[in-house]
């Protein structure tokens, strides 16, 4: 079953920016960013904490906090799975894969392959 999938870019006001895939509206997507956040620093002020990302967005974002980030859409499309979904964000972030300001760990570390499905030979009777 198809659902609407959306590709948001969060920026920052230094210039920073994020850019991530929902199924939710993009202003409910920030606020659920901004939550996961909060319950991180409500953890370590606790320390409760087991596991600290090392992701170039949660470390900016537990440097500088949140600072007025402004969302916005991207795209937004009919999609059948997340999958699809997780390729049209890939192709999104092939655009600013070396940008210096970009926040997104697949841009900073190895790249994420492209999920789309390869047809097999044996299925199409190839030997």
């Amino acid at each position: 079953m198809s659902f609407i999938g959306r590709i948001y870019r969060i920026n920052f006001p230094d210039g920073y920016f994020y850019i991530g895939n929902t199924k939710q509206q993009i202003e409910d997507r920030l606020l659920q960013h901004k939550k996961h956040w909060l319950k991180t620093i409500k953890d370590c002020d606790n320390m409760c904490v087991r596991y600290i990302s090392k992701a170039p967005f949660d470390i900016y974002i537990r440097k500088y906090g949140w600072n007025n980030p402004e969302i916005s859409l991207v795209i937004e499309s009919n999609v059948y799975d997340k999958t699809e979904l997780e390729n049209i964000e890939y192709l999104v972030l092939r655009k600013y894969f070396y940008h210096p300001k970009n926040l997104n760990t697949v841009c900073k570390g190895e790249p994420r392959k492209d999920k789309r499905l390869k047809k097999d030979k044996r299925s199409l009777g190839v030997r």
